[in-house]
């Protein structure tokens, strides 16, 4: 399938996705939209992903890597003659052919740089009350209302694009990402919205929590050793809701509970060196 320069482009880094990726690609119109173009870079699979993508989707471009780095394959990706904007996806996150389009389309009309993040929602259904709780509290936090993603899928126009070169080995893509706009140049859409699948139960919420704040110790650290400047404003850690917060005590105790423990794993894992790469098969 050969690619048009001129067209805009959501990318899509899978690695051993066989059990998703076929729902992903069917839900964005499987390539047949004549408003984007879709880029599948299949990095370090060992299962089916690959044959899955080629055999049932001959529209979508798909691309192979033989190492497992998300970073690595975004950059395979942008090495090919595509256009703008380009919208990242991770594997697993459901997003339909229509919020697509539209958030493309939103992303085209900016011509000062732009990053754009569509509303997440997240799949409980059978997840533990536990996990339920701590969602119910994180949909309310300051944080997730100002930015509105770190859930796999954001968009970024030409002139935001530019900001940066090559994408950094970093966990923490989406963390990177927002450090080079400033607030004003980040856009939360609202009216539009993916969906993720969250974890079942307690243990695999720890997982991905303690992945995400090992991969901004990371990028905490790669900031400073390679002098980028953060272009966003730093969120008073301290206030973790407003004042119109609904959450009842509980709600509160878990969600701060989850992260601390999440946090000391993390940092655990920092100082060691023994982060090895948990996928939450929970959900799948």
């Amino acid at each position: 399938m050969p690619l048009n320069p001129s067209l805009p482009v959501i990318i899509i880094p899978a690695y051993n996705e066989q059990a998703v990726i076929k729902n992903t690609l069917s839900r964005l119109g499987g390539g047949r939209s004549s408003g984007f173009q879709i880029v599948v870079v299949c990095n370090g699979c060992d299962d089916q992903t690959e044959s899955i993508v080629r055999e049932h989707f001959p529209l979508v471009y798909c691309e192979t890597l033989g190492q497992s780095s998300k970073a690595r394959a975004i950059r395979q990706a942008e090495m090919l003659d595509i256009g703008f904007p380009r919208l990242y996806l991770d594997a697993d996150i459901v997003i339909t052919e229509i919020t697509a389009e539209g958030l493309l389309a939103l992303a085209s009309a900016k011509s000062e740089p732009t990053l754009l993040a569509p509303h997440s929602i997240a799949n409980l259904d059978n997840c533990s009350w536990w996990v339920q709780r701590f969602y119910h509290s994180w949909y309310q936090s300051i944080f997730v209302k100002q930015h509105g993603f770190g859930a796999g899928c954001y968009l970024v126009n030409q002139a935001g694009r530019a900001r940066f070169g090559d994408w950094p080995d970093l966990i923490a893509d989406d963390g990177f990402i927002r450090t080079q706009f400033a607030d004003q140049e980040t856009h939360v859409v609202t009216s539009q919205s993916v969906h993720v699948a969250a974890p079942k139960s307690l243990w695999p919420l720890l997982k991905v929590k303690s992945r995400s704040k090992y991969g901004n110790l990371q990028l905490k650290r790669y900031l400073a050793e390679n002098n980028v400047v953060n272009r966003q404003s730093t969120i008073n850690s301290g206030i973790k809701f407003g004042p119109e917060s609904t959450l009842s005590l509980i709600d509160i105790l878990i969600y701060n509970t989850v992260n601390a423990l999440a946090f000391g794993i993390a940092k655990w894992h920092h100082l060691t060196g023994s982060f090895v790469w948990h996928r939450d098969n929970s959900n799948r």
